[in-house]
């Protein structure tokens, strides 16, 4: 009893100390902890995990939208496509890409290759959050649900990060039915 204790005090210490994101061990019916077993079924795993924070330019567009930028890394000897996910602090979570500067949902989802990964960065792939209702600010921290078409999702656990100028920013294009929007080029997080 002691070992499981010490090992859940143990897995909570080292899950708060960064943004990587798997699955946590879970006592078996004999009492003892299998990380292998875990690990085995998270079938993705998260890294870099951060959202972009709000700044005055952003809170003045309608509706309130914000992105988060990580590495996916795909666990399983399959494709996995990601389709959008959930978040309590918007009404949807997309999949996003930068097409010629515009800024649209990702038709299809975008695949993580079988035992590959794939980085979701300012100026291309990223998730969006849309329709929120408050600004996340730099400092705050973002939980959200990435969900894939297999049925399978990860719950990711980000810091919102400031970003250096010439950041993305995010404004609905109504000509455009509100399907796409104006993306700007590539940036990165102050730290």
């Amino acid at each position: 009893m002691r070992s499981i204790t010490m090992f859940t005090a143990a897995a909570l210490l080292l899950s708060a100390c960064g943004t990587s994101t798997e699955v946590a061990p879970m006592a078996s019916p004999s009492g003892t902890s299998s990380a292998a077993a875990s690990t085995a079924a998270a079938p993705v795993t998260v890294a870099n995990a951060y959202v972009k924070a709000m700044d005055g330019a952003t809170m003045s567009n309608a509706p309130l939208m914000t992105g988060a930028f990580m590495t996916l890394m795909n666990t399983t000897d399959r494709d996995l496509t990601l389709t959008g996910g959930t978040a309590t602090f918007a009404k949807q979570v997309q999949v996003h890409e930068i097409v010629q500067g515009v800024m649209r949902q990702k038709q299809g989802g975008l695949v993580i290759p079988a035992g590959g990964s794939v980085t979701l960065q300012p100026g291309g792939n990223h998730v969006m959050f849309v329709g929120m209702a408050a600004p996340l600010l730099a400092g705050d921290e973002a939980d959200f649900t990435l969900q894939f078409a297999d049925g399978s999702a990860v719950t990711v656990h980000a810091p919102v990060k400031a970003m250096n100028a010439g950041s993305e920013t995010y404004q609905p294009m109504p000509s455009m039915g509100g399907g796409s929007m104006q993306g700007s080029a590539s940036a990165t997080p102050s730290m």
